[in-house]
């Protein structure tokens, strides 16, 4: 098991370049999801994206912030692609996971056609006075 995220910390320091303070959080969030899986009584290798959906439903249920379970789905998807790479397995079960939505509502309001156009009327008309006093 260890040197398999040994293998899993070269490919994310050596091979794609990610800062050693990602490194460890990624590495962190591959030994939760095993301990995890132990507890289920599956290997990692065995894992389905089934097993995977489930680990992320539990994330949630602990109240993650959206960002550390995005983290924690890009640890996995990165960790089962170098498996899939390292041919120890077939396919990558994490692959299919989706985008997580952000929950809450978006605080992004549109503005008004008439703050539009007066916001272009004053870009128009500061060009216009600017053309006239540096030409």
């Amino acid at each position: 098991m260890i040197a398999i995220l040994d293998e899993y910390k070269t490919e994310l320091s050596e091979i794609s370049g990610y800062t050693s303070r990602t490194v460890e959080n990624y590495v962190n969030c591959i030994a939760l999801f095993i301990e995890y899986l132990k507890d289920q009584s599956i290997s990692f290798a065995d894992a389905e994206g089934t097993d995977i959906c489930k680990w992320i439903a539990e994330l949630k249920s602990r109240s993650l912030s959206f960002s550390r379970l995005e983290h924690h789905r890009s640890a996995l998807k990165i960790f089962y692609a170098m498996l899939v790479k390292l041919e120890a397995m077939d396919n990558n079960p994490a692959a299919a996971l989706p985008r997580l939505k952000k929950n809450g509502l978006s605080t992004v309001m549109p503005v008004s056609k008439n703050t539009v156009m007066k916001l272009l009327n004053i870009f128009c008309y500061y060009t216009y006075e600017l053309k006239y006093v540096y030409w």
